[in-house]
C-alpha cells in the first residue's frame, strides 16, 4: 500500500488474489446479535490484531464489535485506529486503517464523519504514509460490500497534502468517476486545502475555477483554504479580494477567516491593516476567539519595537480596542 513510484494505479484493476480477498458483502452486521458484549469489546489493541487477519478479518471484527460498538462509539473508532497505527509485526498498518475505518462506516455517517475519527485516520495516512489508492485497496473496501466513500477520498486527499503529494492527489481526482464518485464541495476543499498545504497554490486556484463546472458551490471552508494560500504567499491584498468576492456570494467570512487576515498582515508587517481586521469583525458581529488575539499579540511583537508593541497593547486593554496611531 505504500507508495513506491509515482505512476497512478489502475484502480479498477482486479488481480486473482484480489478477488480472493473478498468477502461476501452480506455478511451480518446487525447490532442486536450475539448478545452481551465481550468483556474485550473495548480492547483496541485487540482490534489491531484481528484487523491484521487477511483471511478472516471481516467476520471476525463483525462477530466481536459490532453489537459493542453502538455503546463504544466513535472514541472506541478512533483508539482503535491509533492502535492500528502503531501496531508493529502485525500487518500494513495503513491497510489496518482502512479496514477499521470502512467496516464503523457501515453503521452510520456519524462514525465516517465524526471529526476525531477523521483525525485519528488522516494523522495515521500521515505518520506512516503515503497510502496509494491502489487496485488492491480499492478491492479490500469492496470486498466489506462498500465502494470508497466520499468521506474516504477525502481523508486520504488531505494525507497527500500534508505529505507534499498535491499532484498525486489531483492524479486522483480526475479518475474519481472509476471509483463510482463525483466531484462534490466537499472533495473540492479537500483538494484545495491539500494544494495550499503543499504549496500549490496556482493548482488550488484552477481547482476553485473547475468547481462551477462541475455543479459544486464553493462555501466558507473553500474560501478560507484560499485565504490562507495567498497569505502564506505574502499576497494579503489577493486575501482582501478574495474576502471581498465572498461575501459578494453571499458567504459570511467566520472567526478563522479572519484570523488568517491578521497573521497575514502581522506577517507581511502591516500591523494597523491588521488592527483594521478586529475592528471589522466588531462590525460585521464575528467574536474574535483566543487564536485570534493570540496572533495578533505575537504579531504586533514581531513587526514593531517592543516598547511600541506594549503601547499598543496597554491601549487594547484599557480601551477595548486598538488604535493605529499607538503603534507609531
Amino acid at each position: 500500500m505504500q507508495m513506491r513510484s509515482r505512476e497512478l494505479p489502475n484502480l479498477l484493476r482486479r488481480s486473482g488474489a484480489d478477488r480472493r480477498l473478498q468477502i461476501p458483502p452480506r455478511s451480518n452486521l446487525s447490532t442486536k446479535s450475539g448478545g452481551n458484549p465481550p468483556e474485550h469489546a473495548a480492547d483496541p489493541a485487540r482490534a489491531a490484531s484481528i484487523l491484521a487477519d487477511d483471511k478472516d478479518w471481516f467476520r471476525r471484527f463483525n462477530a466481536e464489535f459490532a453489537a459493542a460498538l453502538p455503546r463504544l462509539g466513535p472514541r472506541f473508532v478512533v483508539r482503535a485506529l491509533r492502535a492500528a497505527s502503531e501496531a508493529e509485526g502485525v500487518g500494513e498498518p495503513l491497510l489496518l486503517c482502512v479496514r477499521l475505518y470502512v467496516w464503523a462506516s457501515r453503521f452510520g455517517a456519524h462514525f465516517a464523519r465524526d471529526g476525531e475519527v477523521r483525525r485519528a485516520l488522516r494523522d495515521a495516512l500521515c505518520r506512516r504514509g503515503p497510502v496509494v489508492l491502489s487496485a488492491r485497496l480499492v478491492a479490500e473496501v469492496r470486498g466489506c460490500g462498500c465502494e470508497v466513500s466520499e468521506e474516504l477520498l477525502c481523508a486520504l486527499i488531505e494525507s497527500w497534502g500534508m505529505l507534499g503529494l498535491a499532484g498525486y492527489a489531483h492524479e486522483v481526482f480526475v479518475q474519481m468517476p472509476r471509483l463510482g464518485l463525483r466531484p462534490s464541495t466537499a472533495v473540492y476543499n479537500s483538494l484545495i486545502a491539500a494544494s495550499v498545504r503543499a504549496g500549490a497554490v496556482d493548482a488550488a486556484y484552477l481547482r476553485f475555477q473547475q468547481m462551477p463546472a462541475d455543479g459544486c458551490r464553493p462555501d466558507c471552508f473553500t474560501y478560507n483554504s484560499l485565504v490562507h494560500g495567498v497569505c502564506r504567499r505574502g499576497i494579503v491584498d489577493e486575501a482582501l479580494r478574495l474576502v471581498r468576492q465572498m461575501e459578494g456570494e453571499g458567504i459570511r467570512p467566520n472567526v478563522f477567516t479572519y484570523t488568517i487576515l491578521v497573521d497575514g498582515f502581522c506577517n507581511s508587517g502591516r500591523v494597523e491593516d491588521a488592527v483594521h481586521v478586529l475592528d471589522r469583525m466588531k462590525e460585521k458581529g464575528v467574536a474574535p476567539s483566543e487564536a485570534t488575539y493570540r496572533t495578533l499579540v505575537h504579531g504586533v511583537f514581531r513587526c514593531l519595537e517592543r516598547d511600541k508593541a506594549y503601547r499598543m497593547l496597554s491601549e487594547w486593554l484599557d480601551h477595548g480596542s486598538l488604535h493605529p496611531r499607538c503603534g507609531r
